[in-house]
């Protein structure tokens, strides 16, 4: 087997700071065929391009630059750059959970959508999405157009307006798959179902099942398709041989299968063990990359088999303003060509009553500083 060391870079470190180059690099193997490299945003400067060599103990980085943008507007620059390159190159953006109800209904007001991105949304100038092909996140509960009667004690409505909000800012599709997809009953699941296609949404993944509904595919407007899959393990036990068919008819439709799980323990910041063995199994069976949520909260993240696993991005849309931890989040964007992941860039972001903002540069340095002390990423 041919193997190339490749170079995972790794910042949020201001010039100047103890880490003196700005950034720093941890270098593993990985098979031939396994992604190039992986590039967790920088807030001032970032490496252009790795290039990998095919030897077993070389990787030549160019040098870096000094950038005058945004992080995000470095990924988006990169995307264009490799589809100049090559036509065939696929981005993709990931969010997490998105809870419209409760508080975030009533900071919202008449504004709606408006009010929560208009400080990172695409027409402002520290946008944090607006620039991949794809935009993804998990819907965290029904559209219905009545509150239905429920035992549940945490139960959660969306109002159908919004839907045509979500259309506006670009989304593209979202996983259903979890513990409040029916929060509002059946019907309201295949309600927000409709709702959604109305709304020219894609849809993947249900509360308790493991079926066709659990995989989507992407491919309008794109070079190639894509596979998007969801599943939910909090209070539903995920069916491992529905999960194999799954996987299996996935990896039929597309050669980029992203998997979108509903997993882990509320409020802790590590994964556990039953997460790791979970994403491990998904690479194994065909996962391009995985991505979690339902922790309410960020979580590490790992690199297995030359893939990557975001355990949690932690909240996006929420009114869980009793701790930081809480309102803050991740958003995680890949670049795709030619069957591999060339790049996968990270966007910390906090709120404040629900609405959204872009990290300032001295608070990614000390995220980035937890994220990858605690990450695996070798």
């Amino acid at each position: 087997m041919t193997e190339r060391m490749v170079k995972i870079i790794i910042g949020s470190f201001a010039a100047g700071s103890a880490l003196a180059a700005g950034f720093f690099m941890l270098a593993t193997k990985l098979d031939a065929q396994a992604m190039p490299a992986l590039a967790v945003v920088h807030p001032r400067r970032y490496v252009s391009e790795v290039k990998i060599v095919a030897t077993e103990t070389l990787a030549v980085e160019k040098e870096i630059q000094p950038v005058s943008t945004t992080p995000y507007e470095d990924f988006v620059a990169k995307i264009d750059a490799y589809k100049q390159e090559n036509t065939s190159t696929i981005s993709v953006q990931f969010f997490g959970d998105i809870m419209l109800d409760r508080n975030v209904a009533k900071m919202m007001g008449k504004r709606g959508l408006d009010y929560l991105f208009e400080h990172i949304g695409p027409t402002s100038s520290k946008r944090l999405f607006g620039g991949a092909d794809l935009l993804i996140a998990n819907l965290e509960g029904p559209f219905a157009t009545v509150r239905v009667p429920t035992s549940k004690s945490i139960a959660f409505r969306f109002d159908p307006a919004l839907a045509l909000q979500l259309q506006t800012y670009g989304f593209d599709a979202f996983s259903l798959a979890n513990n409040h997809t029916l929060d509002m009953g059946v019907k309201n699941v295949a309600f927000t179902q409709k709702i959604l296609q109305q709304n020219e949404f894609g849809f993947f993944g249900y509360q308790t099942k493991e079926n066709d509904a659990s995989w989507w595919v992407a491919e309008k407007g794109l070079s190639e398709k894509i596979t998007f899959v969801g599943f939910n393990n909090t209070d539903h036990p995920l069916n491992m041989a529905g999960a194999k068919k799954v996987m299996d008819q996935a990896k039929a439709q597309a050669r980029y299968v992203f998997v979108f799980m509903h997993w882990g323990d509320e409020y802790k910041r590590i994964s556990n063990q039953n997460q790791r063995t979970l994403a491990h199994w998904l690479i194994d069976n065909g996962a391009t990359a995985v991505i979690g949520g339902h922790p309410h909260v960020i979580q590490e993240m790992e690199i297995y088999q030359g893939k990557p696993i975001y355990y949690s991005l932690g909240n996006f849309i929420f009114d869980q303003y009793f701790s930081k931890e809480t309102q803050q989040g991740i958003s995680v964007g890949f670049i795709l060509q030619d069957g591999i992941i060339k790049e996968a860039q990270v966007f910390p972001f906090y709120s404040q009553k629900s609405q959204v903002y872009a990290m300032s540069s001295a608070d990614r340095e000390n995220f980035f500083s937890w994220f990858t002390s605690n990450s695996r990423l070798k």
